[in-house]
Order: structure tokens, then sequence, then C-alpha cells
């Protein structure tokens, strides 16, 4: 029986580490076997991104980051984004992710880490430092520690030996040459009390550890990686900003990587609205994930029993409930009481798995759903939340817990069952929205304000009901939406009327496609019996064809192929289509 206080990282090298009490033992257990002698630890911190008014993208820095990378207001960093393959549950995929370092790649062949050990007393790190500087070896990133007051202290560090002639291993010949055999005496005993051998074992060492920097195992990793953009001068920065009033560290991201995303999630960049932050200790390296846009991202602090069996118990009904763990860290608040899990989540989920929350529209939903489940499933460890918020915006996201190929019949009257099939089937769309919709009014528009955020919204009709009415809501429609497209084709008749060229209703995205046998009108759900059907887009291929060349030919070419007067004009546009 033991007690669990973890630290875990579900996103790389996963661990926790278990507290076995009365005693209290410490326990680490990785989730996935590290590579063969790596050192080190990886830290993980899950924040928004972030827009200024000037357009700049950024995102806050954790303290704990920032030290752990050696990383300081003022630094400036490369960067390069690259495509990187990881495996996940036996299934291999690319990931997009941007790594940072303030040290130049072109260094990282050359860089090695050091390791000292001291004499506790004046001159012993300007020993050190003067040797490595008369022989080109440059210190980049160093840090020391007493470890016996007054006796002994430890100097790491990572150095680049562009400037070293010699075989990094020569190094140690050097210095016993400098320190054992020197022949001024008193310089001889000043640097044998301030630049001690390494102990091995029972017998002294070297007078240095040395060995690869981890900067080149990452260099070898990231030659098998696709590149995105190459390594640029030093050009992302961080710097102090204001956030609710509140001065912290950002990290600048550049315009070229936000465009890079939104290439492949196929959106407006500023619908990339979260980021995953992993620092590399021992590499000192800052990989940036950016979650995919549909997911939806939570911070949850779960107050829990302290007790045996309290933290599986939790963990198995979110892992019930879909929901996908991203990083959580256990604390003890009150021994033999209670604790704190601090959980950061999708609750979006998947197409192929979705979560049972994936539909609540706010972070306050989501927690009195999830308070409501607790006790209606009796889970006895559970005491309560004390702190939750969203990571980005929820409102742009899609969810996936539509199943495809689904049709449904609406009888007269069931206008409300009809409004909420269609919410869970647009609130699903996740990508560009095309529509063919012949009859539109001010209603029409409110349904399409469901679509999320990040989605830009195509459409062709023929016949607009108040159209005064309709350019105010199209305004509302179309802002923090990529763009917002509405082209009316209508047929002209001798009598100067107008009907519809196209008679079809639908509308679709990239997963799915929804056909109705009614008009998109709040007056038309509910006034008689019809049905809704969706499908895969795939397997309406044919109709998307013909929507694009419809939307291309111009109105002389629509003549030429149906015999009559074509109408053929923008009733709105806004936003930049890619």
């Amino acid at each position: 029986m033991f007690q669990l206080i973890s630290n875990t990282r579900l996103l790389d090298n996963p661990s926790l580490s278990l507290f076995l009490s009365k005693p209290l033992y410490m326990i680490n257990v990785n989730f996935h076997q590290l590579k063969k002698g790596a050192v080190g630890m990886r830290s993980c911190y899950v924040t928004s991104v972030l827009r200024n008014d000037e357009g700049t993208y950024f995102a806050k820095m954790h303290t704990q980051l920032e030290k752990a990378l050696g990383f300081e207001p003022g630094s400036e960093v490369y960067f390069s984004w690259i495509e990187r393959k990881i495996t996940i549950g036996g299934k291999t995929e690319s990931r997009p992710e941007l790594i940072v370092t303030s040290i130049s790649p072109d260094a990282w062949n050359d860089l090695y880490d050091l390791e000292f050990y001291l004499g506790d007393e004046p001159g012993s790190l300007a020993s050190v430092a003067d040797i490595l500087g008369k022989n080109g070896i440059n210190i980049l990133i160093a840090q020391s520690r007493t470890t016996m007051r007054g006796k002994k202290a430890e100097w790491t560090m990572s150095a680049d030996f562009s400037g070293f002639s010699e075989d990094p291993e020569e190094l140690k010949d050097i210095l016993i040459k400098e320190i054992e055999k020197n022949p001024d005496k008193s310089k001889k005993e000043y640097l044998e009390n301030r630049i001690l051998r390494i102990n091995n074992r029972r017998e002294p060492g070297d007078y240095v550890q040395i060995r690869r920097s981890g900067f080149y195992e990452e260099l070898k990793e990231l030659k098998g990686q696709k590149r995105k953009i190459p390594f640029h001068d030093r050009s992302t920065v961080i710097r102090p900003r204001k956030i609710k009033d509140e001065e912290v560290d950002t990290l600048e991201i550049p315009q070229s990587v936000m465009q890079m995303l939104s290439e492949v999630f196929h959106t407006a960049p500023q619908n990339i609205d979260a980021v995953v932050m992993i620092a590399d200790t021992e590499k000192t390296i800052l990989s940036l994930w950016f979650p995919h846009h549909t997911e939806k991202i939570a911070k949850i602090f779960l107050e829990i029993d302290y007790k045996p069996g309290s933290l599986a118990e939790i963990a198995t009904f979110l892992s019930k409930k879909g929901v996908d763990l991203l990083e959580t860290d256990l604390n003890i608040l009150v021994l033999g009481d209670r604790c704190v899990w601090k959980v950061v989540a999708n609750i979006n989920g998947k197409e192929e798995s979705p979560c049972e929350y994936s539909d609540c529209r706010s972070i306050k939903e989501l927690k009195k759903r999830l308070v409501a489940d607790m006790k209606k499933d009796r889970i006895e460890a559970f005491r309560g939340i004390y702190y939750s918020s969203e990571v980005g915006v929820w409102t742009r996201k899609p969810i996936w817990n539509l199943p495809h190929d689904k049709e449904i019949v609406i009888e007269r009257g069931q206008r409300g069952e009809a409004e909420q099939f269609l919410q869970k089937c647009f609130n699903s769309f996740g990508s560009e929205v095309k529509a063919i919709l012949p009859y539109m009014d001010k209603t029409t528009l409110d349904y399409l304000d469901q679509i999320p955020k990040c989605c830009g919204i195509r459409v062709i009709t023929s016949i607009v009901k108040d159209r005064k009415k309709c350019l105010e809501e199209a305004d509302d429609l179309a802002k923090n939406r990529p763009f917002l497209e509405i082209l009316e084709l209508a047929l002209k008749t001798e009598d100067d009327h107008y009907s519809p060229l196209e008679h079809t209703r639908w509308i679709c995205s990239k997963n799915l496609f929804v056909i109705l046998e009614t008009d998109l009108k709040r007056s038309s759900l509910g006034s008689r019996d019809y049905s809704i059907e969706v499908k895969e887009t795939g397997k309406c291929g044919g109709r998307i064809e013909k929507f694009e060349k419809r939307w291309d030919q111009n109105a002389a070419d629509l003549e030429k192929e149906v015999g009559m007067t074509v109408i053929r004009k923008f009733f709105y546009r806004s936003g930049v289509r890619q």
C-alpha cells in the first residue's frame, strides 16, 4: 500500500514518483524507457498563445522553465520548426514542434559538458576559467554550488570547444600539467587548493569530467526530421509583458511559425491559441508543441483524499469519460488528510474516442458537470474543485462526438430536436465550411454562428430575405473568423422574379457532410416532416466539385449553361481566403 505523490508529464518520457509512507521511500517509475545514457529532466507547462494589438504572438514563460534553461528577461534565442516523428501507443505520427535554444546550432557539434570539483575558497572559479580561456574553450552556460561549506564546491558547464585544437580528452592532461607540473611552486600550491581531482569510487580521478553535450544527440536526431523552417539568427525574444495587470516574462513566437502552423492545421493563425512547453534541462532546449486547434484544454485542480487508491479512483473516472491528460501534479495539502491533483487535460477528445464533456462551451459548465458526475458515480475520494480555467478560447473549438452516416427524421413541430442535432453537427466542423442554402434569412446566419470561429465559411445562396438585418448578422458572424463569403446565384425570369439556381440544401466541412431536406431557417425547421442526413465528406465529392465549379463560373458562362439570365453577385465578403 502506498500514497502516490506524482509529478507526471504525459508527453515524451512520463514518469511517476511514488512515496511509500511509514517510513517514506521514493520510487521513480518511467512509462517509456529513457534513452541509454540520458541524464537530466523534462519539465512541462501548458499555456495560452496570446496576441497583442500589433499582431505579435507570444506565450507566458513559466519561472521554472526559465531557470532550468538559463533564460533571462531580454534573452534572444534561436528557433527552428520541425516535424518530429513520435510513437504513442504503437502509432507513429508527425508532430509540429518548435525548437528554441539560446545556443547557435552551428556550435552544437563542438559542445561538451564539463564538471569540476573546486575548493570552496576565493579564486577557484577564476583559476578554471583562466585555464579554459587560454586554451580557446568558451564557457556558454555554467552553474556552481557549494557542496561542503568551506571545503568543496562543484562547477558544471556547457562549453564550446571549436577553438580548442586538440581532442577534448586532452584537456585532462592539460589540467594535470597546469596544476601538478607547474614550475611555479606557489602557483602549483595555489591551484591544488582550488582545483580538486574528482573522486572516482575510492581513488582520485581526473580534474574534469568531459562528455558530449546533449545538443550533439539532438543535432543527430534533427538530421532525420523534416525541417520546415531553418534555424534563424537570434530573433525570438524573451521579454516581460503585462498580462491582466501582472508583469510576466513571455516568449515571442515568430509570425513565420504561426503561418506555418496555420497551413498545417488549415486555420487562421489567431485560432492557434495553446502551446505545450517542454524544457529539457540536460540539453537546455525548449520544445514548443502546439496542440491541434480543435483541442479544448482545461486546467482543473481536484482536491482528493490522502489515502491509497484515491488517485487511481479519480484517474479511472476521468479515463472512462474520455478525458485526455496532458500534464499532472499531485501534492500534499494536509498530510494524512487531503491532496490536490493539478490536471491539464484535453476534454475535446478525438473523432475515434470522443470525450463526454466535449460539448461544454465554458469552463464553468465543465466544472459543474464534473462535480455532478463525481457525486452520481459515488467517487468517494473526490472532495471538490477549487480552481479551473480554460487554455485558449473554447468558443472556437469544434467537438468530435457525432457519428458518420447518420440520418434523423424530424416531424412537424420538432424544431427543437432539429436545432439540437444541427448544433452538434456544426460544432463538429474543424476546417473551411462550404454550403448551398437557396433561401436565407437572419436566423440562417444565427445557426451558422454555431460553427467554430476557426472555420472560414463560403455559402452559395439565391434569395436573401430582409437584407439589412442579414448584413448586420453577417458582421457578427464574420468576427474573429478567417473569412466569410456569401455568393448570390439566382435565375431571373422574364417577369423580373428570382428563383434558385441550385435547389439542394447542404453544408459541409472536411470531416462531415450534412444534407437537409428543408431550408436552414427557424420558420422552416419545424413547419413540416423532413430528414437530416450526415455523411463522410469524402463520399460526397461530386457535390463539392459542383460547388467549386459554380463558385468560379462567371455569369456569362452560367447563362450559356442554363439558357436563362443569371444574377451573380456577392452579398457579403470579409477576410482573406487562402
